[in-house]
């Protein structure tokens, strides 16, 4: 019976004592190779050359692999042949015959027997192990991450590994405590396929994922130890499968905005970088490589310059359009991205361009001022103005600034100094009315906003004005009074008063009191003008006489009358006050007393 013996790896501690070693393609951080699946596109020499102890054959995509065999191995009779010797080939197995390196182990007793190293030509991702034939030797997985029993795809010369089938106790090696592989494929010789089906019959074989320190080697060693007994020869077959390094880019540039307007707008262009290979790119930087702008654009800064398979990043430059872009009409971009895969040169992507079209500037400013309330009725009351601002151009304007001219407005608000094309914003204010304005019955303010284009100079819109109606409601309210309040003989002074009061909302100007009682004095008022909610008192004397005491009081009227700033005159209710005399008393009338 065949049997053979395939040493593993120093990341655990194995039976056998045996090593694997790896030579990285550069220093890099040390990886873990998938636990399961074998890297897309892995391959493999379909045919192999051999002279002595050395085995050269070349991959599909060039890779040229030299297997070196160091004594006591050696290659059987036949070197090359079909994994499985005897039996059919598992489906996770590749399909063809003369792919298999035949190496033979004779006496050697153990336990280290050899070694084979594989050297390729240039560095390759993590490789995967075919074993057939294995016999009843031993299996070391420390150098495995995990055993295959599903089938595998093969294209060309190539193959991929689907996911791992199940697994039984008799089929088992332990790598940190996962299951890794066979470890005693003897145990399954001569039993019915259905019985064990994850093992050749009448041998055992399996396939296994390698872990390396590395992302990339460009060497692999695999010591052989022996776990028998005896000096029987111990041949066996297998394939390593590799993955070529795929380095692969691509780029996809943009710009933002597409169309932009006049010298002095800025525009971004953006790179968006893709690994679209199998192996992580450094150095990695897109470059343009043609530019018809007549400026020069900022650095092209990126986040990180290393991908990893499958990641992207995008990286930025700006422009500031010139006056000549703006007669050229648009600016084109081309740029291509490099990165540096481990060990080899590095790799361009395709070239990928970005157009701008670039038209005149046309910067232009709206406002429309609105007020609220629109209609007020006193002195104090606030008005709150807003003013619509917008951006009627087709390029961005700084510096945006409202002009109104009201006198005792408070500082005019806006949410920002800069407005984008097509853009508005509103700004507000208010403003408290004055006696005057309430007078003048109205308020009309005009506002115009002004903002600073690309080119540094200043737009401003056409005015905008609001009227804030106050209605007049001029009034006025006198109030009689005399002092004393009574008289009881000719002669006597009465001090008139008259209070009055403006209870409208204007200013009344030529106040008079009018009354009419003969032989009043002059009536002296402090003022002929007053304003709202304001009052004066006026006065006059009065003299009576006989007739008032026959008469047995006085009783007079008075109105008083104002001019407001526009219409008719004012004129005030009247008000009316009595003076009584006490009854003349007559000899023999009896005098009430009270008290």
């Amino acid at each position: 019976m065949i049997a053979t013996a395939l040493a593993g790896s120093a990341l655990s501690a194995v039976a056998l004592g045996t090593v694997i070693s790896a030579r990285p393609a550069s220093a890099a951080t040390a990886i873990t190779a998938p636990a399961i699946t074998a890297p897309a596109g892995s391959e493999y020499p379909a045919t192999w050359t051999v002279s002595g102890n050395v085995a050269t054959g070349t991959t599909p995509s060039g890779v040229v692999v030299t297997a070196t065999l160091a004594k006591p191995v050696t290659f059987f009779f036949n070197p090359t042949g079909s994994l499985v010797l005897t039996g059919p080939t598992p489906a996770y197995f590749p399909a063809t015959t003369t792919q298999a390196l035949l190496p033979e182990i004779t006496d050697c007793a153990g336990p280290a027997c050899g070694s084979i190293t594989y050297s390729f030509s240039r560095p390759v991702l993590a490789p995967v192990l075919y074993l057939g034939d294995v016999g009843t030797g031993s299996i070391d997985g420390g150098i495995f991450l995990s055993y295959h029993d599903s089938p595998v795809t093969l294209a060309s010369g190539t193959f991929s590994l689907d996911s791992a089938g199940s697994e039984t106790p008799n089929m088992s090696i332990s790598n940190g405590g996962t299951t890794v592989g066979i470890t005693d494929p003897g145990a399954y010789v001569d039993k019915p396929v259905a019985a064990v089906p994850d093992s050749c019959v009448p041998y055992g074989c399996g396939v296994y994922d390698i872990t390396t320190t590395t992302p990339t080697i460009t060497s692999l060693t695999l010591d052989y130890g022996y776990a028998g007994a005896g000096t029987t020869p111990d041949v066996f077959s297998q394939v390593l499968g590799i993955t070529p390094l795929a380095p692969a880019l691509t780029l996809q540039k943009s710009v933002t905005p597409v169309v932009a307007a006049g010298a002095g707008a800025t525009v971004r262009f953006s790179y968006l970088v893709t690994n679209t290979g199998n192996v992580t790119l450094t150095d990695v930087h897109p470059t343009d490589t043609s530019f018809s702008g007549t400026g020069t654009p900022s650095p092209i800064t990126c986040p990180v310059t290393s991908l990893a398979p499958g990641q992207h990043e995008t990286c930025a430059d700006t422009y500031k359009l010139t006056q000549a872009d703006v007669t050229a009409g648009k600016v084109t971009n081309t740029a291509t991205a490099t990165g540096t895969p481990p060990g080899g040169p590095p790799v361009t992507s395709p070239p990928s361009s970005a157009t701008v079209t670039v038209v005149p500037a046309r910067p232009a400013l709206v406002i429309s001022k609105s007020a609220s309330p629109k209609s007020l009725g006193r002195a104090g009351d606030t008005v709150h103005y807003s003013y619509l601002v917008t951006n009627t151009g087709n390029v961005t304007l700084t510096g945006i600034k409202v002009n109104d001219k009201l006198p005792g407005l408070s500082a005019i608000a806006c949410p920002s100094a800069t407005l984008n094309a097509g853009k508005e914003m509103t700004c507000t204010a208010s403003y408290r009315l004055t006696q005057a304005d309430v007078n003048a019955g109205k308020v009309t303010n005009t506002a115009t906003t002004t903002g600073i284009g690309p080119s540094g100079r200043p737009v401003t819109s056409p005015p905008s004005s609001v009227t804030v109606v106050i209605p007049a409601h001029p009034a006025l309210v006198i109030k009689k009074s005399a002092s004393p309040g009574s008289f009881d003989a000719a002669g006597t002074t009465i001090h008139y008063s008259y209070l009055v009061t403006n209870t409208g909302n204007v200013t009344l100007t030529h106040l008079k009191v009018n009354d009419v009682l003969a032989g009043l004095s002059a009536i002296a008022c402090p003022s002929g003008t007053l304003n709202p909610g304001r009052d004066m008192t006026c006065t006059a004397t009065y003299v009576t006489t006989a007739a008032d005491v026959q008469a047995g009081s006085i009783a007079n009227t008075a109105t008083v009358t104002g001019d407001p700033p526009s219409g008719s005159p004012v004129v005030s209710g009247p008000s009316t006050v009595v003076i009584a005399a006490p009854a003349p008393v007559h000899p023999g009338t009896p005098v009430p007393v009270t008290g």
